[in-house]
């Protein structure tokens, strides 16, 4: 599998689509190939802080040469001196002073490819990070282009052919199904104490399952023995009830309020156990949706419904990258049901939400359901 994506990759068509499970092994390739003799330079597009960080830290451990593009780097006028490896955030990328550099870059006979990671975002993320829309101005720099992503619907080839401009791309398609993953839904029962007057607030419910669930894990940790490695991943949608819930939880709140900084720590601390095994982390707007390399994490819990199943696939990569059993449970409210807002949405985001509901209320098997709308025929 890896060795037939890195074969494409290395191949000069000017338009490719790789779509490989989550910790697949995608970055091997471009660390690989950087490290060819005769290679020019890879320009990888990286919107999400966390995995640049991570692809940064491996670089280092693999003495992998690369450089970290700054507007304010004077190297960036040195094209014979820019290794092999370059990555840039999706803002700066999509600016005029990157596309005059990568065009130096090109008329030097210097720059073998683009990257664009994550590049199911541009889809899934258009309504709230403005710069991944824009993204088909890397279209005015003539060199092969390549999209890496773990989910990608076949019925949402054609928007990404359309948002990037691409004509004929070669697609490869490697299966997202995670044999090692287990899929839960559970809605969550109003405690029958209450008085018929008597309701809790709809985010105090849910953090108060989420802390049976994290106590469940806990006791299940200490007769295993494995709880110092064990981690567990908290998704909300609200910082209201990401507030709430970590406090209940007594650990950290990962969110795009943060710095860079605080970020990086945060994932930091947690990874390292140097605090609580578990992070709450808000869903659409987070770096840990997608690109969190721990391996050992056993459970990732979405407390409320997720916003569609791409994201919800790219969640579920985070859990089991080790290979072992691990969790993926949604807590729903009582009483949930669709509402929603359609405006201002594009037709893939439409289908993803129905196919998002579809999924959490569906009685057949969560896992060929997810598959099946991942993968389209070889999902079944």
């Amino acid at each position: 599998m890896q060795r037939d994506a890195l074969c494409l990759f290395a191949s000069n068509q000017r338009e490719i689509v790789i779509i490989m499970p989550t910790g697949g092994g995608k970055s091997v390739l471009f660390m690989v190939i950087s490290l060819v003799t005769a290679a020019e330079v890879t320009i990888m597009i990286m919107p999400l802080i966390t995995l640049r960080q991570d692809l940064m830290r491996q670089c280092n451990k693999r003495k992998v040469p690369f450089w970290h593009y700054n507007t304010g780097d004077h190297m960036q006028e040195r094209v014979h001196a820019v290794p092999s490896l370059v990555l840039v955030d999706v803002k700066t990328a999509v600016t005029p002073t990157f596309n005059a550099f990568a065009k130096r870059l090109l008329d030097t006979d210097r720059l073998d490819r683009l990257v664009i990671d994550e590049a199911h975002l541009i889809l899934t993320a258009a309504d709230y990070r403005e710069y991944s829309g824009l993204l088909g101005v890397l279209r005015q720099i003539a060199c092969p282009l390549i999209c890496l992503t773990a989910t990608l619907p076949p019925g949402a080839e054609l928007d990404l052919k359309q948002s990037l401009f691409l004509s004929h791309p070669t697609i490869y398609r490697v299966s997202s199904d995670r044999p090692n993953l287990e899929y839960c839904v559970q809605s969550i029962v109003q405690p029958q104490s209450l008085g018929n007057h008597e309701r809790l607030d709809r985010d105090m419910l849910l953090a108060a399952a989420a802390e049976k669930v994290d106590l469940e894990d806990c006791r299940i940790w200490n007769r295993t023995g494995s709880h110092s490695h064990a981690r567990s991943i908290y998704y909300v949608r609200s910082k209201a009830l990401g507030r709430l819930l970590a406090e209940r939880l007594r650990c950290n709140f990962y969110h795009a309020g943060l710095s860079v900084v605080e970020q990086v720590s945060m994932v930091t601390v947690w990874s390292q156990a140097a605090g609580s095994p578990c992070l709450v982390a808000t869903s659409a707007l987070s770096a840990l949706s997608a690109g969190l390399d721990y391996p050992s994490v056993r459970r990732v819990v979405h407390v409320d419904a997720p916003s569609g199943l791409v994201d919800y696939g790219q969640e579920t990569g985070r859990a089991g990258r080790d290979g072992l059993h691990a969790i993926y449970l949604t807590l729903l409210p009582p009483k949930w049901c669709v509402n929603w807002d359609r405006r201002h949405r594009s037709n893939f985001l439409q289908e993803d939400r129905a196919q998002m509901e579809s999924f959490l209320s569906s009685s057949h098997c969560l896992r060929q359901k997810l598959t099946s709308y991942l993968d389209g025929s070889q999902g079944v």
